[in-house]
């Protein structure tokens, strides 16, 4: 079964990793910084927090950049 993971929008200066990763029925969300879509990172935990949340919610909608990962290169 593919893994599949989803990259942070290009704007958003985060380290290489997924902001989700769904293999079969399971979507597993972590990681996600309060960036906003233009990759900036307001000052109050507030205005962060909203951000993640819509970027959840860009998750959960498919609206995140998908990649797949080969069987050969998955780290176990």
């Amino acid at each position: 079964m593919p893994i599949q993971h989803f990259a942070p929008p290009a704007a958003i200066k985060a380290p290489p990793l997924s902001f989700a990763t769904r293999t079969g029925d399971l979507l597993f969300i972590s990681g996600i910084p309060g960036f906003d879509d233009k990759g900036a990172l307001p000052e109050n935990f507030e205005a962060q927090f909203a951000n993640v949340v819509t970027n959840i919610k860009r998750v959960l909608a498919g609206q995140l950049p998908l990649y797949l990962v080969p069987p050969e290169d998955r780290m176990m």
